[in-house]
């Protein structure tokens, strides 16, 4: 089975340059093996094997829509900005799992609690203060420390 990979963002960065398809092209060739549980199956066995599995995955899933093909997804410019966005602000954690992310809350909550408690200590001028590993201590002073 082959594959073509095309580089879709030089074009973009340099559009004088006018590169040629090629240039931009590498095409790769995947040798697709059975899965080795499924070593014994013929060809014809296997295709259907792995199309009930596949079935089983979707089915699964839920997927209501129906995947993009490779012409569309291939028609879309990867630089066009979307023209629907969500207007909701993004999480304060990305994860799936309900325990990684009370446990990223609360390191995240350590966390600002120790950078304030050294930023007042700096404000009280006790220039020691140790921030939590990393934190960007503040560096630009727009006024002295000290009067005079």
């Amino acid at each position: 089975m082959s594959y073509r990979f095309m580089i879709r963002v030089a074009p973009v960065l340099a559009p004088v340059l006018a590169p040629v398809e090629r240039e931009l092209t590498t095409n790769y060739t995947l040798k697709l093996v059975k899965l080795p549980c499924h070593q014994h199956l013929i060809d014809f066995e296997y295709r259907g094997v792995i199309r009930e599995l596949t079935n089983e995955a979707l089915a699964e899933c839920d997927v209501s829509k129906s995947p993009v093909g490779q012409k569309r997804i291939l028609a879309i410019n990867p630089h066009t900005r979307p023209g629907k966005t969500d207007k909701s602000p993004a999480p304060l954690c990305h994860s799936g799992c309900p325990k990684k992310t009370r446990e990223f809350k609360a390191a995240f909550r350590e966390f600002v609690s120790d950078y304030k408690a050294a930023y007042q200590a700096l404000l009280n001028e006790e220039l020691t203060a140790i921030f939590p590993d990393g934190a960007i201590p503040p560096t630009a002073w727009c006024v002295a420390l000290h009067p005079g």
